[in-house]
């Protein structure tokens, strides 16, 4: 049993996203007053927490959740809320600072107007919370307490027992996502074929198979130019102006499309993939490392600071990290295996004959080994590469199993 997410948009009446855009900022201040409340306990705390096993915190969330009543009383306007979802918030906060003390997450950050916005949780929902159009399963009703019926996009349905919902904005939009526990419908792979994945620049993913998926890098591209535009208009207008707001609200809807587009396609690759091979080789990629600025510091100035943020821009814009985090999830789905391996030499490596030399390389899409002559693209014979180390850890791995090996793979 897994909790699956679902995320619609809701169709809303002007007055219906007043009374949200109030209820978001009002639990973006609860978040920020209750995140400074325990970061002043926290910092004078700190030196003691060193030396107490299991990093004490005299602040937590029944120290703050009973105090909602009191700072009702300061704050009207947060008695408009649901009770249960001021107490989300809460938890939220308390989850955030477990992680931060077991070392899994940063330091929680304030929420921000139009940035790391708070959503609004709530834990459960009654039977027959949800209704459907008779004429059209598109069109359904969400009834959430305080607020009641709010109309959303049943784009695709689903089925199981809805644990919670919470309601969010980007940009202008009001979504709803239903968490929904469901048993995972494994789906068994019908060739159990084993392929390497190499994530490139100028192919996104290159299949060991000789396949390429490439993401529409060329409409993505359009979109960037058009925020170019936008962006040199919004720095003509006054900050934080009315038409600054609706210029600005511009520039994020084309930001939005970029990111539906990328996700789309690499949701579709990663679904494909595991659904057709029952094993995945990848590499395993630092991509935060790699995509860290060159420019250096004024006392240790960095090199080709250009070409790496050029570099660094492509990368981003292909997703690699996203891609790996989905096919991780989608194998999980189809029963497949992935498999992520060291990347280093994997390009200038002959698949062929083994033989490792720079100069196998010979542009960035032509790979000629100077030993045996084998011709490929360069990417192609990355991803054979790939494949041939991701057996090899499998073969590894089963020994290890038996007891019978203990030396790493190459």
């Amino acid at each position: 049993m897994a909790q699956i997410g679902y995320k619609y948009k809701l169709r809303l009446n002007w007055r219906t996203k007043d009374r949200l855009n109030q209820w978001i900022g009002a639990n973006r201040l609860l978040w920020n007053l209750a995140l400074s409340q325990r970061e002043m306990i926290e910092h004078k705390e700190f030196k003691f927490r060193e030396t107490i096993a299991g990093n004490f915190s005299s602040l937590n969330y029944n120290y703050q959740e009973k105090q909602l009543k009191a700072l009702k009383n300061e704050y009207p306007f947060f008695k408009d809320l649901p009770s249960q979802s001021l107490q989300q918030c809460l938890m939220q906060l308390d989850r955030a600072f477990k992680s931060f003390f077991k070392k899994r997450a940063d330091f929680p950050k304030p929420k921000k107007k139009g940035k790391r916005e708070a959503g609004i949780r709530f834990p459960s929902l009654k039977e027959g919370a949800i209704e459907y159009d008779k004429h059209s399963r598109r069109k359904a009703w969400v009834t959430l307490p305080k607020i009641g019926r709010l109309r959303f996009v049943s784009s695709r349905p689903f089925s199981g027992k809805v644990k919670n919902v919470t309601l969010t904005k980007k940009g202008m939009d009001f979504f709803v996502s239903f968490g929904v526990d469901q048993d995972l419908k494994v789906v068994g792979n019908t060739s159990g074929s084993a392929v390497g994945i190499d994530r490139g620049v100028v192919h996104t993913l290159a299949i060991s198979n000789g396949e390429f998926l490439d993401l529409p890098t060329e409409r993505i591209k359009i979109l960037e130019d058009k925020i170019a535009k936008l962006q040199a208009r919004l720095a003509k207008k006054k900050e934080f102006s009315a038409n600054w707001m609706k210029q600005n609200e511009k520039i994020n809807r084309v930001h939005n499309r970029i990111t539906n587009i990328r996700k789309d396609f690499l949701w579709k690759s990663a679904h494909n993939l595991t659904k057709n091979h029952g094993m995945i080789g990848i590499e395993d990629l630092g991509t935060q490392r790699m995509t860290q600025s060159a420019k250096g510091s004024i006392e240790n100035p960095g090199r080709n600071v250009a070409q790496k943020s050029g570099l660094n821009r492509a990368i981003l814009r292909q997703g690699w990290y996203d891609f790996s985090v989905k096919l991780k999830w989608q194998a999980e789905k189809h029963d497949a295996r992935v498999i992520e391996v060291a990347p280093h030499n994997t390009s200038i490596i002959c698949s062929a004959c083994s033989h490792k030399s720079s100069a196998n390389r010979i542009s960035q899409e032509l790979f000629r080994c100077v030993e045996c002559r084998y011709e490929d693209n360069a990417d192609t014979n990355a991803a054979k590469n790939i494949l041939e180390r991701a057996a090899g850890a499998t073969v590894h791995n089963a020994l290890m199993d038996l007891g019978l090996d203990k030396n790493p793979p190459l």
